[in-house]
């Protein structure tokens, strides 16, 4: 889908849902499927509880890794193929992949393995997350950064809830969240780098970006305007609706913004919820 037009207003420029099935593929009731689910997860949660299991198994991003136990429940059954299968055919061997908005590094393990280590990879994550990502990317060769991403140099407020994904540098972006997730929400001070400023100071440039900050997403492009101008890399970005309005942005003036640098976007995935993802190429790559 494309979304020239600079200046039209999008209140509904996609989808909210996609039309409800009432059986999965294979014939079954969706609640027997949720159910299944949900007695697998709590069935799972109670044995390494119990054994004092930190870490499991999982088939993600085409082949087996290792995770922690608190992501393995929600990535062994909502992990997002479209990212995975966008990954692998935009980014090639050689290639620079930033992920901003790393969580433990998922993504920045799939593009590692696709780059190679001809490639680059850097992972951005100022939650407490990010000593979960030093440890699953530790021994690889990507760069981590403890900061956060925005549109302007210095520090901030971040509200997190553990090392949980919906921490933000919103108190109330937090608090959608918050009666989901355990503990309780904690502010700490952190760094914020523009994308601009970050590249010339160490002299890399992305191929890729994939952005997902909770609601931040204007913000991290706005900071990130001369590499976009000029350097034209490819995006791949978490839209969050909801953070977005409570960040003080919205989707008219996230697409208005990447128009106006030049660049079409696609949906590529599209939650239950709000939430959506895009893949956002420069005109000139545009089909």
């Amino acid at each position: 889908m494309n979304t020239r037009g600079a200046g039209t207003a999008r209140p509904h420029l996609f989808p909210r849902s996609r039309p409800r099935a009432t059986e999965s593929p294979a014939g079954l009731p969706r609640l027997t499927l949720r159910r299944a689910r949900s007695w697998t997860i709590s069935g799972v949660r109670s044995a390494t509880n119990r054994l004092g299991i930190d870490r499991l198994p999982c088939h993600c991003a085409g082949s087996w890794t290792s995770i922690p136990t608190h992501y393995w429940y929600g990535l062994s059954f909502r992990y997002e193929p479209a990212v995975y299968q966008t990954l692998k055919a935009e980014l090639k061997r050689g290639d620079t992949f930033f992920d901003v908005g790393a969580h433990f590094g998922i993504w920045s393990r799939v593009a590692h393995q696709i780059v190679g280590p001809e490639g680059s990879v850097v992972a951005f994550e100022p939650s407490p997350a990010y000593s979960r990502l030093e440890g699953y990317m530790g021994k690889t060769q990507a760069r981590l950064e403890n900061v956060a991403i925005g549109s302007e140099l210095g520090e901030a407020v971040f509200f997190a809830q553990g090392a949980a994904t919906t921490g933000s540098l919103s108190r109330e972006v937090t608090a959608i969240n918050e009666e989901f997730e355990d503990g309780e929400v904690s502010e700490l001070r952190v760094p914020i780098q523009r994308l601009d400023d970050y590249c010339e100071e160490i002299g890399i440039t992305p191929s890729l970006i994939k952005i997902d900050v909770e609601g931040f997403e204007l913000e991290a492009l706005r900071g990130a305007q001369n590499l976009l101008e000029t350097r034209r890399p490819k995006l791949v970005i978490e839209v969050h609706p909801p953070q977005l309005e409570l960040s003080g942005g919205s989707e008219a003036a996230l697409f208005e913004h990447l128009e106006s640098a030049g660049y079409s976007s696609q949906v590529i995935d599209q939650n239950e919820n709000s939430l959506f993802t895009i893949l956002c190429l420069p005109d000139a790559f545009s089909a």
